[in-house]
């Protein structure tokens, strides 16, 4: 009987990788570029997958079939319909709304989608550091302020 596959992925978007599994460095190296490492004692890592992960993936060419097909390759039980779906909605955003340099201290946040960054300006996590300057469809960002956009 051949060794079950080492991924277990829950509903709850966290990931259990199987160390003694002799697929472990396989999957591990499949898996890391879109999952967030949580913990890694010895018998299981448990990762989790979330947008920031995710947008780690795609941002170096991934993109949501990959993703769900390494998932899939390693996975013992079927990835969780609310995962893939998950996986798919943030891979259509991917890509809207680009940060880019504007000065040392700051970042540009940039869209064709001018509804989409006016959503961005309205929600309660962003507005604080949106709301301080818009230009013309365009947000001034704090460079320190980075990852709480992202």
């Amino acid at each position: 009987m051949p060794d079950p596959k080492p991924l277990i992925v829950n509903s709850d978007f966290s990931v259990l990788l199987e160390v003694k599994s002799p697929a472990f460095a396989s999957a591990r190296d499949a898996i890391s570029p879109f999952l967030e490492l949580v913990k890694s004692p010895e018998v299981f890592y448990t990762y989790q997958l979330n947008a920031i992960s995710l947008w780690t993936g795609f941002s170096i060419g991934l993109k949501a079939d990959a993703v769900l097909e390494r998932l899939a390759a390693y996975c013992r039980f079927a990835v969780p319909p609310a995962v893939a779906r998950f996986v798919r909605e943030q891979w259509d955003h991917f890509g809207l709304v680009k940060l880019v340099p504007y000065n040392d201290d700051a970042l540009e946040v940039l869209s064709d989608d001018l509804e989409l960054l006016r959503t961005l300006a309205r929600t309660r996590e962003l507005a604080a550091i949106l709301a301080w300057r818009e230009e013309l469809g365009r947000f001034i960002i704090p460079r320190a302020l980075q990852g709480v956009f992202k």
